[in-house]
């Protein structure tokens, strides 16, 4: 029930019409088909699975100059807490190859308050990491070789974690 009604995404004090330069920003990035789809994906992960991520994602090849919203199951994100908050998260995807697992970990923290992301990208086998490798080493690690800066990282332009974790309910095996 929680995303019954699809929300619209306004600036407080403007009107939903308003055609100021934030207001358009925000209506053609967050008011879309995509984003709502997102959302809806976001609220049953969160039912499901008991918490779900969401993170803006931007990849200048595919999307020039658009900026997307994308919701991440617990079962690839593992978060970090400071204080009861979400202080960071590191996603990961897997691709498996013969007996080599490739995997790609994106560390999202704030250092300095400078948010940022923090590619690495690992040959393993099932039952470990691995050890880290180049970016350009595997197809899963390329698109973001020539994005990260000489510590691996790309800067999100926000002075805050870029990630929101919705609690749906904690279960008693996440307890620690």
């Amino acid at each position: 029930l929680q995303f019954a009604q699809s929300p619209t995404f306004l600036i407080p004090g403007e009107e939903p019409d308003s055609e100021t330069e934030l207001a358009i920003a925000i209506n053609e990035t967050m008011n879309t088909d995509r984003v709502l789809a997102q959302l809806g994906i976001y609220g049953e992960t969160k039912s499901a699975l008991g918490s779900s991520i969401g993170i803006p994602m931007w990849d200048e090849e595919i999307a020039p100059g658009e900026v997307w919203w994308e919701a991440f199951g617990p079962d690839t994100a593992i978060p970090e807490f400071r204080s009861g908050r979400l202080s960071a998260v590191t996603l990961w995807s897997e691709i498996q190859e013969d007996r080599t697992y490739w995997r790609l970990l994106s560390h999202h923290g704030v250092e300095n308050r400078a948010g940022y992301v923090e590619h690495a990208l690992f040959e393993g086998r099932v039952d470990n990491l691995g050890r880290r490798v180049p970016l350009e080493a595997h197809s899963l690690g390329k698109p973001y070789a020539k994005e990260v800066d000489s510590e691996s990282r790309v800067a999100t332009g926000l002075t805050r974690l870029d990630a929101v974790l919705g609690i749906n309910s904690p279960t008693i095996e996440w307890r620690r």
